[in-house]
């Protein structure tokens, strides 16, 4: 299966769709890590504050039943924000390179940006895989449109997540980035947009099938990046 990520290049610096393969499978909970000290880094810290449709609510994503409860919230909103469960820096590589080549031995530092999608996603669908990822300069898209894939009939239709978008904002706590989706959810788009304002650190996850801003953006005049990494299975 391929999916699509946000790139930037040409000299216009605009927004394209490049189809990039989907490489390497996204470790099951049970599975062994390349690195026993990736492991614990997966299981450390897990105690997070998610928003959601439905408001604020604390979960320990190293339970079970709280991860079937943040799969569930996936499947019927579309979209949830973990609060400061973003990576605010990146590797050097990622920061010259629009996008970087995941290496099939999962690397320390990929763990660490995919903590909470690896703590959540094989526990939705254990096919899941993810793609390269990079980062995108929010000027690149001046004003983000509300869209959805072609084939989000099929990812609505699935009784599993078949594919995901996250973002992950740079920035402190005190910054502020905004986002939003369209209130039809898995119908046909409304044209009537719900805004959300996650602040600098959050993880945004969204469902392939929702209609949404395309990317997020910083307010203020602070020049803010974000990391983009896409799954899908």
């Amino acid at each position: 299966m391929l999916l699509p990520v946000p790139v930037v290049f040409g000299a216009k610096r605009g927004i394209h769709v490049l189809i990039i393969p989907l490489i390497d499978n996204l470790p099951r909970d049970d599975a062994g890590l390349c690195h026993a000290q990736t492991q614990r880094h997966i299981r450390e810290n897990m105690e997070v504050t998610i928003k959601t449709t439905s408001g604020t609510v604390e979960k320990d994503l190293s339970q079970p039943s709280a991860k079937d409860e943040v799969v569930e919230t996936l499947k019927k909103s579309g979209w949830i924000i973990i609060k400061g469960g973003a990576t605010i820096s990146c590797d050097a590589s990622v920061a010259r390179d629009n996008k970087v080549t995941i290496l099939p031995s999962l690397c320390l530092h990929f763990a660490k940006i995919a903590q909470y999608a690896v703590a959540i996603l094989p526990h939705a669908n254990e096919r899941f895989r993810y793609s390269t990822y990079g980062t995108l300069p929010p000027e690149a898209v001046p004003d983000p449109p509300v869209t959805r894939p072609e084939q989000w009939k099929d990812y609505a239709n699935n009784t599993e997540i078949v594919a995901v978008a996250t973002f992950h904002l740079q920035g402190d706590p005190e910054s502020t980035w905004k986002w939003g989706y369209d209130k039809c959810l898995k119908g046909e788009q409304l044209g009537d947009e719900e805004l959300v304002y996650p602040s600098g650190g959050d993880l945004i996850i969204c469902n392939a099938w929702l209609a949404r801003r395309l990317v997020p953006k910083p307010q203020g005049d602070i020049k803010l990046n974000f990391i983009y990494v896409n799954y899908a299975a």
